[in-house]
């Protein structure tokens, strides 16, 4: 195992009401899965797949709010970057949401640091581990990562190295994601060199049920170990990950199409020898052709969707017109209650009855379509003009529990 349990980093919990401290801790929508907290992120591959759907999940919902009102899940904590490599959106990135959500990031980079050289890897493990509360490392060798994370007493998380690149893999998922709706059974053809791109595509896809095919020349082959577990894991999900030299079988029936730089870094002195063996496998006009002209299903509803989301294809515009109580886009006036039995629920409850109504939907048994009517819980609250329109009998199950005897006035 190349993940080890840490002192967790943690999340503080939003600021508490004076009914929320009533309210079970699985309620909170920016909670914690119990598989990643205090835990290293060097490759996706251990880690299970309900923690990876965590993960994009919350991803989601931060996204659907403001960034003044996300969590301040980092309040007080200090999170070192250190780049031996290079880099401008993973740098921005992690800085930048670090910050959003109440951290301090230290960024370092190799000139800054004795890491390897004046100093080894494991009295540099030691010596930060006592100073901040998580380490991002972007380096080469993944060993350096692993050997770093062998000795520090906080979590490790992978900016990318030779062989993986995980949070790479996580940006790209949440794009098919928001892009598709599902991911579970989504084809997705991988162009060009074998790389860390590659691998970690593989390994998420496996965990969300995606069926990823990879065109690679020879000599630039992903790991096959990787791409044989891949596939066993795939599969029990409805997906699956395979090779192949021929980029038009790969992009048959594709629903994406993925490619990547085909000189990274470390690969100088070679740019000619790959160019000429990765030409091949560009994306052109002819080679999007050959892909799915299945249209993507519609982007995730907005953040209140009574009705479960149905895609309608290319008149979903005018399905919807039909239903102007409806906020989804979806074409199944068939599945929604009655007119009169629909509640504006900033105008129907009081404030504490909608953080229950919130909670009950953000609770993990409730299936994933219906959990994302939480994700504008600000503006739920406030009763801003996009609150909420829910079905009757969700407000009378928020009042059955607050009547309770733990019901404090």
């Amino acid at each position: 195992m190349d993940v080890h349990h840490k002192r967790a980093v943690g999340r503080h919990p939003v600021r508490p009401t004076r009914m929320r401290r009533t309210l079970p801790a699985v309620m909170n929508p920016f909670a914690s899965h119990p598989d990643l907290v205090g835990r290293s992120l060097l490759t996706l591959r251990h880690h299970s797949p309900e923690s990876v759907a965590a993960l994009l999940d919350t991803a989601l919902a931060l996204k659907s709010l403001p960034r003044p009102q996300w969590p301040r899940a980092l309040d007080g904590r200090i999170v070192a970057l250190i780049f031996e490599r290079p880099s401008t959106r993973t740098r921005v990135s992690f800085a930048a949401g670090i910050t959003h959500l109440g951290g301090t990031p230290m960024v370092l980079s190799a000139d800054d640091m004795q890491l390897g050289r004046g100093e080894s890897v494991e009295d540099t493990a030691k010596v930060m581990s006592r100073m901040v509360d998580a380490i991002m490392l972007r380096t080469g060798p993944h060993a350096t990562l692993e050997e770093l994370d062998r000795h520090a007493q906080v979590p490790v998380i992978n900016g990318l190295t030779h062989e993986h690149h995980p949070c790479q893999a996580l940006a790209d998922a949440l794009t098919l994601r928001e892009r598709f709706g599902e991911l579970r059974g989504l084809s997705v053809a991988y162009l060009g060199d074998g790389n860390n791109c590659c691998v970690s595509l593989m390994i998420v896809g496996a965990l969300t049920g995606m069926r990823v095919v990879a065109a690679c020349p020879d000599g630039y082959l992903p790991d096959p170990e990787i791409v044989a577990w891949a596939d066993a894991v795939g599969r029990e999900r409805g997906g699956g990950a395979r090779v192949t030299n021929d980029p038009r079988e790969a992009v048959s029936g594709a629903r994406a199409l993925y490619t990547d730089t085909w000189v990274s870094m470390g690969d100088e002195g070679h740019e000619d020898a790959r160019i000429a063996a990765l030409t091949p496998y560009r994306v052109d006009d002819a080679l999007m052709r050959r892909a799915s002209r299945r249209p993507p299903a519609p982007r995730s509803p907005t953040p209140y969707c009574p009705a479960p989301p149905r895609p309608c294809g290319p008149r979903r515009k005018t399905a919807c017109t039909r239903r102007p109580r409806c906020c989804c886009t979806c074409s199944a006036p068939d599945m929604a209650p009655p007119e009169d039995d629909w509640v504006r629920v900033a105008t129907a409850l009081h404030q504490p009855e909608a953080e229950m109504l919130v909670g009950m939907l953000a609770d993990a048994r409730i299936p994933t379509m219906i959990r994302r009517t939480t994700f504008d819980v600000p503006d739920m609250l406030a009763g801003g003009p996009r609150a909420v329109l829910v079905p009757r009998k969700w407000v009378s199950m928020a009042r059955e529990v607050l009547a309770g005897p733990d019901r404090k006035d």
